[in-house]
């Protein structure tokens, strides 16, 4: 019986308590289940953590399919990915992402050189990534990202070791600036040399485009650094070295190339939006051609020669240059403008808390010789420019002032001669103080020479006072003093002495046409006129002297008193002395209509009048000052007067003044009226001549003439006598047209 019980005690059955049994036959369930389901598993667990980081960042992140392909590769296809800050969103997409993690044994074993990646390998199919960095400065992503997160999610430790993809079309907006790539090709196998290529690349700042056709390079990358080598942009630019290094939230990056026969330099670093240094850059280049460097940027090759050595700084966010810490010195040799040399130009200016400050400026051509430097406080709109605050101190020694014009742009163009200046000015709000001297020898202004000059500005606030302006060419002078406004439409004042020997001849160097027939002669001038860019008015006094021409064979006189006002010329006061005939008159002229009024003609000292008044003309007064064809200018459908009454002019004056050779003789007593048009004219006149003699060696005669003209018909009679001896008696009727051909 006691056997019995101890044998039942010793077996019992087949069933245990023991909990390290339990826990083995536990992990034997997992393990069969992750086995049976590890696809869903691990798939869903990759894309609840990168949708947990993206909305940890602020981000977010779509994934239209994600499956596992076995060896440890996801597939991720129609990936969206949407980062930044709102309202200038950046985004991600790609029809197919590879991503190869890195193995559990390389997790737990590691070479001793060999650094920590997540991801061995990372393939990406055709792709589209905007970056949208306008507004990175403002500081607000516009997404709140928790505190921990950004040192949690640390994006190197994201940075795969291998990467393999494209076409990526890739484009960069700033507020300054767009950069795109299409077709962008990447092959970066780890610690073996891989290829970047691109089918195209343009780049936009501000008003400049530049665009680099098909471009490729050797590249090398290890994880954390990429290098490439001999990247051919054309157009003479090649970069022979990049690297780009990431680290501690910030991207080091190096350049080394060529632009021409130049060698460029540059190193620097990236720092994250809204970091006040997002970008520090330090540019050096050396033998650097202007030529080349123009038809980089695109533009015109009207510069050319060697900047021997430049170097830029950079330090701030790209975005808000003007807020950066900036620096530029350079010096540059056989400096070319438009074909005028200069021997040498030197450059120095800083930026610093929008406070621009040129220190030096140099510019050097032999004898020609020009410095300044400068100091001004620039408002944050840069369209608000001319009101930045400045100060400015200058100084030129030239002896070929075209040189600077051809530098100050075109409209200075026709200077040359020799030309000194100095000055200092300061002002804000497009106001300012200060002067500038200046003084001139041998000069030419718009072909007209000037032997010697000197004049002061001043500057007063809101406007530029010419104190004074002496210029002399031989014996002509003239004396300036005036002022402008500096705002738009720059109205001013000024008043001129003017005392030229042959105004004729100094209108021609100026580009003013008069027509020989005017002829020439020497006039003193004072003048004060006023007005804007668009109107002038303003009066002068003048007289003329020794003036020759067709029809003032002998030499005339004459005084003016007039005034100009837009589209008209007035004459208050004209007065015409020839020999004994004097002839005043007073002038309204137009573009349409000269009219001549208040005409009365005397001779010596006799108050009688020899010839009173008015003429009206549909002509243009200047084109006839041009030309000297009446005819040519005339309108023949215009309106048009004529009222003179004729009392003792003798025909030989009359002859003189019409430059005609005297061949006639006696004294003109009658009216002539007249009015209408050219084409259909009412005329009345009747013209008496005594003592008339046409040849030598005739008895002197008596003329009589009437005429009558209207309405297309004429009516004219002619009657001579000797004494009461009737020698001739005539009368004509005829139709009347007058046509100008």
């Amino acid at each position: 019986m006691n056997s019995k019980k101890t044998s039942q005690t010793e077996h019992p059955p087949g069933r245990s308590s023991t909990p390290a049994a339990w826990g083995a036959l536990a992990v034997m369930a997992s393990l069969l289940a992750a086995w049976i389901f590890f696809e869903s598993l691990a798939c869903g667990a990759l894309h609840a953590g990168l949708t947990c980081a993206s909305w940890m960042r602020g981000d977010q992140l779509s994934v239209g399919k994600l499956t596992y392909e076995g060896n440890g590769i996801f597939r991720a296809n129609d990936v969206e990915f949407v980062f930044g800050t709102t309202g200038h969103r950046s985004s991600w997409k790609s029809e197919r992402m590879e991503i190869h993690p890195l193995h559990l044994v390389g997790m737990l074993i590691r070479g001793k050189y060999q650094s920590f990646r997540l991801i061995r390998e990372l393939k990406v199919g055709k792709s589209k990534l905007l970056v949208d960095r306008r507004g990175a400065g403002d500081g607000d992503r516009g997404e709140a990202s928790l505190p921990w997160s950004e040192s949690f999610m640390n994006p190197a430790n994201f940075f795969p070791s291998s990467i393999e993809g494209g076409p990526i079309d890739v484009v960069v907006i700033g507020d300054a600036y767009r950069l795109s790539l299409s077709g962008l090709k990447l092959l970066l196998p780890d610690r073996w040399a891989g290829k970047v290529a691109f089918d195209e690349a343009q780049l936009d700042m501000g008003t400049w485009h530049g665009t680099f056709s098909h471009g490729a390079a050797v590249a090398g990358w290890d994880g954390t650094s990429l290098r490439l080598e001999n990247l051919n942009l054309g157009k003479e630019t090649a970069l022979h070295e990049v690297t780009l290094a990431l680290r501690d939230g910030r991207a080091d990056f190096g350049i080394r190339g060529t632009i021409g026969k130049a060698l460029i330099r540059g190193d620097g670093a990236f720092g994250s939006p809204g970091d006040p240094n997002a970008l520090e850059l330090t540019l050096v280049g050396e033998n650097l051609q202007l030529g080349p460097l123009a038809e980089l940027l695109g533009q015109d090759r009207r510069a050319s020669g060697t900047v021997g050595q430049a170097r830029f700084t950079f330090r701030g966010e790209p975005d808000n240059p003007l807020e950066a810490d900036s620096s530029l010195r350079l010096v540059a040799n056989n400096f070319r403008w438009d074909g005028r040399g200069w021997d040498s130009l030197r450059l120095a200016a800083t930026l610093t808390g929008r406070k621009l400050t040129v220190s030096e400026l140099s510019l050097q051509q032999e004898e020609n010789i020009l410095t300044g430097k400068g100091l001004v406080n620039l408002t944050r709109d840069w369209h608000e420019a001319l009101k930045s605050p400045f100060t400015a101190a200058f100084s030129a020694t030239l002896d070929d002032a075209g040189a600077l014009a051809s530098l100050a742009g075109p409209q200075f163009a026709t200077l040359s001669g020799g030309l000194a200046m100095e000055g200092e000015v300061r002002g804000a709000e497009n106001k300012a103080t200060g002067y500038a001297n200046l003084q001139g020898v041998g000069m030419k202004i718009h072909g007209l020479p000037v032997d010697w000059m000197k004049g002061n500005l001043l500057f007063e606030g809101d406007h530029v006072v010419l104190s004074h302006l002496d210029a002399w060419c031989g014996q002509d002078n003239i004396s300036m003093e005036g002022s402008v406004q500096n705002s738009q439409p720059h109205a001013y004042k000024a008043s001129a002495q003017i005392d030229v020997h042959n105004l004729t001849k100094r209108l021609g160097q100026l580009g003013i046409k008069t027509a020989t027939t005017i002829g020439a002669g020497a006039v003193k001038c004072s003048w004060q006129g006023e007005g804007t860019r668009e109107a002038h008015s303003g009066s002068f006094q003048a007289r003329v002297t020794e003036w020759i021409s067709k029809w003032t064979a002998t030499g005339m006189s004459g005084s003016f008193d007039g005034s100009y006002a837009p589209g008209q010329l007035r004459l208050t006061k004209a007065e015409f002395l020839q020999d004994e005939l004097k002839l005043s008159l007073k002038l309204n002229a137009s573009a349409r209509t000269l009219e001549v009024t208040d005409i009365n003609a005397t001779r010596g000292e006799k108050e009688a009048p020899l010839v009173q008044g008015s003429i009206a003309l549909p002509l243009d007064a200047m084109d006839v000052w041009e030309s000297g064809d009446v005819l040519r200018t005339i309108d023949t459908s215009g309106p048009f007067a004529i009222n003179l009454a004729l009392r003792g002019i003798k025909a030989e004056e009359i002859e003189e003044l019409l430059g005609q050779k005297v061949r006639l003789t006696g004294a003109l007593e009658g009216t002539i009226s007249a009015n209408g048009s050219l084409e259909n004219p009412e005329i009345h006149g009747g013209l008496k001549i005594g003592n008339f003699v046409s040849l030598a060696g005739e008895a002197p005669a008596d003329l009589n003439l009437t005429i009558d003209a209207a309405h297309g018909e004429f009516k004219g009679s002619l009657s001579e006598a000797i004494g009461q001896t009737p020698l001739l008696q005539m009368e004509l009727e005829a139709p009347l047209r007058v046509v100008k051909e």
